[in-house]
């Protein structure tokens, strides 16, 4: 038993590469049977943020901590009777400009503040000569690795996503191309 536990743990702590094309299914089942089971699915519950985005294409979340991305499903015609559904993560905008904005918009009300609860009668320095390089500085060290979590995330996110449709089609995973 602990051995399958482990090999279980080690499966799902495999490392991501955000960088790497995302896998390729292929089913014999026709683009109409393919959304019809993906709708089931999600309508159950199994398959969360599903929506279908025209003829042949839809949608998928791939939750990304705390910028989340789209997973985009574009159904092809495969070999024989079959499709292929190929994919793409796309990143939803809204809370990185938002947090853009909070962060921008937070730092000068922050210094008034400060400087307020700090009396000049203490002697102490300026308020803006260290608390701007106290806030800002940590920012280009703070970002990128927020970024790069996140992308892994979503990268994890979406693969389960992706073994999921396989099974709820029938699917066979192959490599993505680039």
């Amino acid at each position: 038993m602990s051995d399958e536990s482990t090999s279980k743990k080690e499966e799902t702590a495999a490392p991501v590469d955000p960088g790497a094309a995302l896998p390729i299914i292929t089913t014999s089942l026709s683009a109409d049977e393919v959304l019809q089971a993906l709708s089931k699915a999600s309508r159950r519950g199994r398959l969360p943020g599903f929506e279908k985005r025209g003829e042949g294409s839809f949608v998928v979340a791939a939750f990304g901590d705390p910028f989340d991305r789209e997973l985009v499903g574009a159904i092809e015609a495969g070999t024989g009777s079959g499709v292929r559904v190929r994919f793409r993560s796309r990143l939803l905008w809204k809370l990185p400009v938002i947090f853009i904005v909070l962060v921008v918009v937070s730092v000068w009300p922050g210094l008034p503040l400060t400087d307020a609860l700090i009396p000049a009668s203490w002697g102490w320095w300026p308020t803006w000569w260290w608390y701007l390089p106290l806030v800002i500085v940590p920012l280009p060290f703070m970002l990128p690795r927020m970024w790069k979590k996140s992308e892994r995330a979503a990268v994890a996110n979406a693969q389960e996503a992706i073994r999921k449709i396989a099974r709820k089609v029938d699917g066979v995973i192959e490599p993505g191309g680039a």
